[in-house]
C-alpha cells in the first residue's frame, strides 16, 4: 500500500477507535454487561435471515411463528433481494386486520398469523450509536440490526464485545466493538408487544370484592421516533375464571382512556371483581389498538405499494388466592390479612398455628405456618414444603419465645 494511502487508513481507523472509546465513556452509568436470552433459529432458506431474525424475537416475546409466514407477510424473495428494512416493519405489526401479499406460501396467503391475531409493536431507526444498542439491552430489549447484507439480533454486551445471535452461525457471536461497527450499517429494528402490568387491591376473602387495574404502555425506547403508528380506538378486555365473576354492572371489554394511545403512553383501567369461592385463579388482561402503516413499492419484484391497518397490542396474567375467611394476626390493622406481617409473633398467631396443624384452618393458611424443613435441617423462612406439621410448629414455637431467626 502506498504509504500516503497506509497513513489515511490508519488514520481513520484511529478516528473510529476513537468515536468508540467516546460513546462506552458515555455509557459508564450503564451496567459494564448485560445479556437477554433470545431463542435462536436457524434460517430455513438461504435469504431467510431477516424472517428468522423477527422469529426470534417473536418468540422471545411469545409465541413462535414460522419463518415462512413471516416470509410471506415482508414480501421476502430471493437473492439478492431478501427482505427490506420496511417490511420488516411490516411483518411485525402483521395482524389478522390484514392479508399478506407474498409469495412464499405457495398458493396462498394469510390473514393473521397462526400463533396469535395481534402485532407487535414495531419501529425502525437509522443512525443509531454503539451507546443506543448497549443502553436497550441494558433495558431488556433485543434488537435486530444490519450487518451489511445480513440481519442479526443483538442480545447482550460486555466491556469487550457485543453479542449477537446470528441464523447462519453459532448461538452467541461474539464481536468486538471494532469489529462490530465495521460492519454495522447502524440501522436497528425495535419489537415488542404492549406492556400490560396487572395489579390487585384490597384485602379481600370469599364473598368479598376486590379491584383489578390494568396498566397499558406503548413501548418506544429512545432513539426510535415516538411519532409514528399512534394506536386508536383502543380497548382492554379481561378474563375471570369460574370462581370469579365481574361486579353487577361491568364488562369485560372497556376502552381505554380516550381510546388513543400513543408510542411511549401509558393508561390505566379498573374493574371490579366479586370473589365467588375460595381457591387460585388466573386473570387475563388483553389490550389492543388500531394502526396504519405504509409498504413502498418494489417495482423490480413487481410489489406496488399498498397501506395497511393492523390491530397490535398485549397481554399478560396474574394469580389471585382467595381464602375462605380472614384468620390470624398476619397483619396491622383490622381485619387481620393473609402474607400481611405486623412483625411480632404472639398467642393469636400461636392459635392461628394450632388452626393449621389441627387441619380446621382454610389450605391458604398452611403456608403461614410453614416456615420449616426436614428433621436436622437448619429452618429456612419461606422454603415452603406445603404441609405443616411437627417441625414447623417447632420453629413457631421458637420464634414465639425469641430464640428462632
Amino acid at each position: 500500500m502506498h504509504p500516503k494511502k497506509k497513513a489515511l487508513a490508519l488514520i481513520a481507523t484511529l478516528a473510529s477507535f476513537l468515536t468508540l472509546a467516546s460513546e462506552y465513556n458515555s455509557t459508564l452509568a450503564q451496567p459494564s454487561e448485560a445479556f437477554i436470552s433470545v431463542p435462536l433459529y436457524r434460517q430455513v432458506k438461504n435469504y431467510y435471515c431477516g424472517p428468522a431474525d423477527v422469529e426470534m424475537v417473536f418468540d422471545f416475546y411469545g409465541p413462535d411463528v414460522p419463518q415462512w409466514e413471516i416470509a410471506d407477510v415482508a414480501r421476502t424473495a430471493p437473492d439478492p433481494d431478501g427482505t427490506y428494512t420496511f417490511d420488516m416493519v411490516r411483518a411485525a405489526h402483521f395482524s389478522n386486520l390484514s392479508t399478506s401479499v407474498g409469495r412464499e406460501i405457495p398458493d396462498r396467503n394469510i390473514t393473521g398469523y397462526t400463533a396469535r391475531k395481534f402485532g407487535y409493536v414495531a419501529f425502525e431507526q437509522g443512525g443509531m450509536t454503539i451507546d443506543d444498542l448497549r443502553s436497550l439491552v441494558a433495558g431488556g430489549y433485543p434488537i435486530v440490526v444490519l450487518m451489511g447484507w445480513h440481519y442479526r439480533v443483538v442480545v447482550g454486551y460486555n466491556t469487550t464485545h457485543i453479542i449477537t445471535n446470528d441464523s447462519l452461525g453459532p448461538k452467541f457471536n461474539n464481536m468486538t466493538y471494532l469489529t462490530f461497527d465495521a460492519n454495522w450499517v447502524h440501522w436497528g429494528l425495535f419489537v415488542s408487544p404492549w406492556n400490560v402490568k396487572i395489579s390487585v387491591n384490597g384485602n379481600f376473602s370469599q364473598g368479598e370484592n376486590f379491584t383489578v387495574t390494568a396498566n397499558i404502555t406503548y413501548p418506544c425506547p429512545p432513539p426510535f421516533p415516538s411519532d409514528q403508528y399512534p394506536a386508536t380506538m383502543v380497548n382492554v378486555t379481561i378474563t375471570v375464571p369460574d370462581g370469579l365473576s365481574l361486579a353487577p354492572g361491568e364488562t369485560s371489554k372497556k376502552t381505554l382512556g380516550t381510546s388513543n394511545l400513543a408510542p411511549r403512553e401509558s393508561a390505566t383501567v379498573e374493574w371490579p371483581v366479586q370473589a365467588d369461592r375460595a381457591g387460585r385463579y388466573n386473570i387475563t388482561v388483553e389490550a389492543e389498538g388500531k394502526i396504519e402503516g405504509f409498504a413502498p413499492p418494489i417495482p423490480w419484484l413487481d410489489y406496488p405499494e399498498y397501506y395497511y391497518e393492523d390491530r397490535i397490542g398485549g397481554s399478560n396474567q396474574s394469580t389471585v388466592i382467595i381464602p375462605s375467611e380472614k384468620v390470624g394476626d398476619l397483619g396491622g390493622g383490622v381485619p387481620p390479612q393473609f402474607f400481611a406481617f405486623d412483625g411480632k409473633v404472639d398467642g393469636t398467631d400461636l392459635a392461628l398455628f394450632i388452626q393449621c396443624y389441627k387441619g380446621l384452618a382454610p389450605p391458604e393458611a398452611m403456608y403461614l405456618g410453614d416456615l420449616g424443613g426436614p428433621v436436622n435441617y437448619v429452618p429456612t423462612f419461606f422454603a415452603y414444603d406445603g404441609k405443616v406439621d411437627g417441625y414447623d410448629l417447632a420453629l413457631f414455637m421458637q420464634c414465639y419465645k425469641g430464640l428462632g431467626p
